[in-house]
């Protein structure tokens, strides 16, 4: 008995230690390594198709189309072309006054891959050699189109751009910004910096319009359409860059109750991908590629989410030095190694939060941190319901707000 309970401690304390290794590695080479895809800034501008999947955002989705005019970059050389999917008919009545392609769409069940199949259907790839991924509420900075063309220009075919923050209004906007600036830095400038592929998040990112139009006829996900296309992307051994200076203003979630379901699809997401590549992934291991392909469906899916690593490893922490300094059992581990991990983790995390983060706001959103990690436990057992209808997670917000931090240009 005393050796089964070894080995089962052993095992879930290694999980733990290659989990904390894993973000540590990574946080270490976004904060002190620095790789910057390579650009032609004076490059002859490429025709761009701004593709928006829009479904019922009838409260921002004008004010986002309106934001484009603000773009640096010719007006003749960028269309928007908007997938309206249950829109109201007054907000269809008012795109249309506006200088985009408006694809109305009427699925049974929608999703985002659909929309985003039905958008790139009606793109000509070769009068629109680049296709950027916009979500509704984002807002592009100014000079984001110029940027992407730069890169494009100098012979790369998927960028991810930056997404920052468009508010803060709430504790939990505050606290879902930190978690995205610690995802940029981790999973995009971290992974970059050692040379592997960007992850991608869904928008403000541009690909080679021919490539996205093969690699979206393989694409059937319901969730996370985006994590699919980066396997399909490393299939073809294609190196998704990180453009940091490219800035994408990005709605975050507001309540608890947005949270959770946005949440639970990305949960849902990051088990399924798990489960059907994980033979694949150490099939291909030894190709051209394969590291980028098994980091994206092995590494990234196989751990727990931050929040969630953390709080188990403080009360795994709690609990173990409790058993440990009151009946001094044999087989059981040091809670110094344990203590070890979770100050390992919380290092890894500090060194990906910007420092223009460390203020009032950021020390408010920390107090909800364990309610927070309350829902993401809970979650871990309701992921199914994630995969029986699209819920949508709404947006409201029109403007941005600089009042958290300011981006590095």
């Amino acid at each position: 008995m005393y050796l089964i309970l070894m080995i089962i401690q052993n095992i879930i304390f290694a999980y733990f230690a290659i989990s904390t290794l894993h973000v540590l590695i990574l946080s270490v080479a976004g904060r002190f390594f620095q790789r910057y895809p390579v650009s032609i800034p004076d490059s002859e501008p490429a025709s761009i198709a701004i593709l928006i999947p829009c479904y019922k955002e009838d409260l921002i989705i004008i004010n986002s189309i309106k934001s484009y005019s603000a773009q640096e970059y010719p007006a003749d050389k960028f269309k928007i072309f908007l997938v309206a999917d249950s829109l109201l008919p007054e907000t269809l009545l008012l795109l249309k006054t506006f200088n985009i392609c408006l694809i109305e769409a009427d699925f049974d069940v929608s999703t985002v891959t659909k929309s985003i199949k039905l958008g790139i259907s009606s793109i000509d790839a070769k009068e629109f050699p680049i296709i950027l991924i916009s979500d509704a509420d984002n807002i592009l900075a100014p000079d984001f189109l110029k940027k992407m063309n730069a890169v494009f220009s100098a012979g790369y075919r998927a960028v991810q751009g930056c997404r920052y923050t468009k508010n803060v209004n709430t504790s939990m906007a505050v606290l879902d910004s930190v978690s995205e600036m610690i995802n940029n830095h981790l999973y995009r400038k971290g992974t970059y910096a050692l040379g592997l592929s960007s992850a991608l998040i869904g928008s403000g990112m541009a690909f080679d319009t021919f490539l996205l139009q093969e690699c979206m006829q393989n694409n059937h996900a319901i969730h996370g359409w985006d994590k699919e296309l980066q396997l399909l992307l490393s299939e073809r051994e294609i190196t998704i860059a990180y453009l940091e200076n490219a800035i994408c203003y990005d709605e975050k979630v507001s309540s608890d109750t947005a949270f959770k379901n946005q949440r639970k699809r990305w949960l849902d997401s990051q088990f399924t991908n798990l489960s059907e590549h994980f033979v694949e992934s150490f099939m291909n291991l030894g190709r051209k590629g394969g590291l980028n392909y098994f980091h994206f469906a092995i590494v990234f899916n196989l751990f727990l989410t931050r929040i969630l690593n953390i709080g188990i490893l403080g009360i795994l922490t709690l609990i173990d030095s409790i058993i440990y300094f009151l009946f001094r059992p044999v087989i059981l581990l040091s809670p110094f190694y344990w203590l070890a991990l979770f100050t390992l983790y919380g290092i890894s995390l500090i060194l990906a939060i910007p420092v223009s983060f460390m203020n009032g706001k950021l020390v408010s959103a920390l107090l909800k941190i364990p309610g927070t990690f309350l829902i993401m436990f809970t979650l871990l057992f309701k992921t199914k319901e994630a995969r029986t209808k699209f819920d949508h997670t709404g947006h409201s917000i029109n403007d941005v707000e600089i009042s958290l931090h300011e981006p590095n240009k």
